[in-house]
């Protein structure tokens, strides 16, 4: 009798696992090795024709709007650079699809052991990573990334690796309080970021309250007219 209401209650089900397999989609974190390579890739193939005159102020929270960004890792002297920045479509991150990259390039820096070029952009839905954001450097003969969720202050991930060797990419994780640790390689990429609050519905435009008490009234009345007219 109450069959209907018990599927649309299935369907909900349904639904909801559905929902969170979508969610369970996860990024290796080796893969950020691929991150690294595109990062040197770029800083050794960017034209410097692309380039223009910058009055970047030296921001590189706000530039690459990852707030807790420590610009202490950053071992080059930029306090008396001069900026040129430029915007190049360009698949950093070797997904097979070109991002959105902006870059940096600093004159007058004392010599960081390759060409010193800043790279940001954000990760998106082929990737399985949006909603991150990324600034990546080479530096005195290694690779650097730091990521974050975009515009949140709940800690950042920083990585690195010898340009001329990925296999020995290590990343760890540096809170917004506390002390930073060592991320699992082989683990997941979101195992070494802050986890991501789920906000707003999943999408499943069902009101069960009223479905059901529909159903329920429904099933009732037909069940008062099947007895009507017995004794």
């Amino acid at each position: 009798m109450l069959r209907r209401p018990i599927l649309v209650v299935c369907a909900l089900v349904v639904g909801l696992a559905l929902a969170a397999c979508c969610r369970d989609l996860s990024l290796s974190l080796g893969r950020v090795r691929d991150f690294l390579s595109g990062v040197l890739e770029i800083s050794l193939t960017a034209e410097g024709s692309l380039f223009v005159s910058s009055s970047f102020s030296g921001d590189f929270r706000g530039f690459a709007n990852i707030p807790l960004f420590d610009e202490g890792g950053i071992a080059a002297d930029l306090s008396g650079a001069t900026w040129q920045a430029a915007v190049l479509e360009f698949d950093v991150d070797l997904d097979g699809f070109a991002e959105e990259t902006r870059l940096l390039l600093p004159q007058g820096v004392q010599a960081s052991g390759s060409r010193l070029i800043f790279v940001a952009w954000r990760g998106d839905s082929y990737t399985v990573d949006k909603g991150v954001c990324y600034l990546g450097w080479p530096e005195s003969g290694r690779v650097k990334l730091a990521a974050s969720r975009c515009g949140k202050s709940s800690g950042v991930m920083y990585c690195s690796m010898p340009a001329n060797d990925e296999t020995l990419a290590r990343c760890e994780f540096c809170p917004a309080t506390g002390a930073c640790g060592a991320c699992d390689m082989t683990g997941d990429f979101d195992d070494c970021l802050p986890a991501e609050k789920i906000s707003g519905s999943l999408d499943i435009d069902i009101d069960i309250d009223a479905d059901i008490d529909f159903d329920l009234d429904h099933d009732r009345d037909s069940e008062a007219e099947r007895h009507a007219g017995e004794p």
